[in-house]
This record gives structure tokens, sequence and C-alpha cells, in this order.
């Protein structure tokens, strides 16, 4: 993809809408056996149909006031169970915003449209987009997510 020597203002429009208190920031899990070879470590992804819906809704309602867009990025090709839980709920949603149009995509492929302009995404998929996109904008070590605080 050829980048333009110049944009003008407003050519980019590109939001990244993430969960930020369930999914990969769960507190399940712990270690066995630390300091030993048969060391375990786990962490456990839980997310509830609140939290993910109000995720989703965020980014619906901010697409309602620009491009009118949103796109969802999962893994559910391989994270069998949550990444399909997530996948259903961007479906239910989208069916209640019908003058906004959708795109799902696994994680690994988003980059190739790059016509995305908003995007609901896990905390470990929106660290991995970012890292891909930004090269994009020419953001020397910048991170270009907001951190939103939504008291339910």
């Amino acid at each position: 993809m050829k980048l333009p020597e110049k944009l003008e203002t407003g050519e980019i429009d590109f939001c990244v809408v993430r969960e930020n208190n369930e999914g990969e920031y769960s507190n399940i899990g712990g270690r066995l056996y630390e300091g030993t070879d048969d060391e375990i470590a786990v962490q456990q992804t839980v997310f509830t149909k609140r939290g993910v819906n109000r995720v989703l809704r965020f980014a619906f309602d901010l697409a309602r006031q620009r491009k009118k867009h949103v796109t969802s990025a999962t893994k559910s090709n391989g994270i069998i169970h949550t990444m399909p839980f997530w996948d259903e709920c961007f479906r239910e949603i989208a069916d209640g915003y019908s003058d906004i149009t959708t795109d799902q995509y696994h994680i690994d492929i988003l980059t190739a449209p790059l016509s995305a302009t908003r995007i609901g995404l896990t905390w470990l998929w929106d660290r991995i987009c970012l890292e891909i996109f930004s090269p994009t904008w020419a953001l020397p070590s910048s991170d270009p997510s907001a951190l939103l605080l939504l008291r339910i």
C-alpha cells in the first residue's frame, strides 16, 4: 500500500474502543510450583454480556457521530469460547444499529482492508492492532488509543 505524501485534515478517521476491565484483565488465575521446573501459570479471560455489550454500544454510538462504520476483531478461529461469544454479542448489538455498516475479522487479517474507522477490541487485540497500525500513522512510540472510563 502506497501512502499519500500529504493527508488533508479529516482524511483519517480511526478510533479504537476497547474493553478495559474484563477479558484479559481478569484476575482469575494463579501460579503453582513457583520456582521449579514444573511451574505453571494460568490466567483466565472472562467476558460478561453486560461488559462486552457496554463496549460495543459505545463503539456504535460513537460511529453514529462519525463515519457510521464499526469493525470487530477477534480470534474466534483459535480461542473457541470467549471470542465466539464476543462475535455473537457484536452481531446482536449491530442488529440494533441498522444505520451503521459493520465488518468482522480475525485479528490477524484486520490490517488487510485498512478501511476500518471504528474498531471494538479486547485489550489484547487492541495492543496488537495498535502496534500494526502505528507505523501507518507515522507516530513515533505514541499510542493513539484512549482509556474510556465508564460508570455503570
